[in-house]
């Protein structure tokens, strides 16, 4: 379903529970696109709380699926604008909400720039968050995204990441 009509922002059920949402940026045109995901669940979590400035649309797309106040647990791949950029803002709308992300990047960003202390996940850490379980699978690199892990939903099999086959255009080939 498109979410907001003047961002183009869609949210479409990808696995049992797990909504992508997909918004496409102002400045670059040609099919890319800023992601987050939804899981839906006893303790919902936003992986990707996307970009501070669009804060408004990405909590609009989540209010299509759920009240924002009832997300637990707010977190994402790595530390950078599209992942935690609007983070302090969904913290006062999510106020049972809890920051996560790698052990590197809540010691080294996340606990620092949030409004709450950032639960730091270890590479193979489980997180129960209804009937999804989700594993934290650390997934570093140099220089860029020496913090960086990705979530992968046992229940469904679903891998959940960040910048995976970034493409400036729909008709590019990932790579």
């Amino acid at each position: 379903m498109i979410s907001n009509q003047v961002s183009g922002t869609q949210v479409d059920e990808v696995a049992d529970g797990i909504c992508h949402i997909c918004t496409p940026p102002d400045v670059i045109r040609g099919g890319f696109t800023f992601n987050s995901y939804l899981i839906v669940d006893d303790e919902p979590v936003l992986f990707h709380a996307g970009f501070r400035k669009p804060f408004a649309v990405t909590a609009e797309a989540v209010g299509k699926v759920i009240a924002a106040d009832r997300l637990r647990w707010i977190g994402g791949s790595h530390f950078e604008g599209d992942e935690y950029g609007a983070l302090n803002e969904f913290l006062p709308a999510a106020p049972k909400a809890e920051p996560f992300a790698g052990r590197v990047g809540a010691l080294t960003s996340a606990s620092d720039i949030a409004g709450r202390e950032a639960r730091g996940l270890k590479d193979g850490e489980r997180l129960s968050i209804g009937r999804h379980r989700l594993q934290w699978l650390y997934t570093p690199h140099v220089p860029h995204g020496w913090d960086c892990g990705i979530l992968f939903d046992e229940m469904t099999g679903t891998l959940l990441c960040g910048d995976l086959f970034t493409q400036p255009g729909s008709k590019a080939p990932p790579g």
